[in-house]
């Protein structure tokens, strides 16, 4: 039995691998050669280097960045206030359970941490729109004043946002 089915198996095998079409050649093609010839010499194309010059910011761009800068810089006394309660009130919820009154109440406190925290955010979100506009419209601007600035307000966020983010992670260990 199992010899018939071996032969079975072969004749259809082969039947398969012996085909009539014709295939296409795998050779290289005349158009192939030619264009191997041209890659082997590089073109040397001659493409002029423009320097463009730096633009200083406008008066426009400059209140709306001093703008930003402002509203970050009047976050740092609020959410200062606000950090040491939430500091408290996770200190407080050492070895408490999940849901316990010690736990919600850091939780608040957090929570009303990061409400603080809106106004650097917000401002970080004014200066990267204010970026995407001057670059998406062409605007040839000088980028290192422009990123000073920006700087000021992306610094302010990041150390509120990784207070709060310490907060949580205290509260979430205990």
């Amino acid at each position: 039995m199992f010899s018939r089915f071996a032969a079975l198996f072969s004749i259809t095998f082969i039947a398969g691998c012996a085909s009539s079409v014709d295939s296409p050649s795998l050779a290289i093609r005349p158009s192939e050669a030619a264009a191997a010839i041209d890659a082997a010499q590089p073109a040397v194309v001659a493409t002029p280097i423009i320097v463009a010059e730096r633009v200083p910011l406008d008066a426009a761009t400059i209140a709306r960045l001093e703008t930003s800068m402002s509203a970050a810089r009047a976050s740092v006394a609020p959410f200062t206030n606000a950090a040491e309660p939430a500091r408290a009130a996770v200190a407080s919820a050492i070895g408490a359970t999940v849901s316990s009154e010690p736990w919600v109440a850091a939780q608040v406190a957090i929570s009303r941490l990061e409400r603080t925290r809106e106004a650097s955010a917000n401002a970080l979100a004014e200066v990267d729109g204010l970026r995407r506009e001057l670059v998406e419209g062409g605007k040839n601007f000088d980028r290192d004043a422009f990123a000073a600035m920006q700087n000021v307000v992306a610094e302010i966020d990041s150390e509120q946002r990784a207070q709060v983010s310490a907060l949580l992670n205290g509260l979430k260990s205990r």
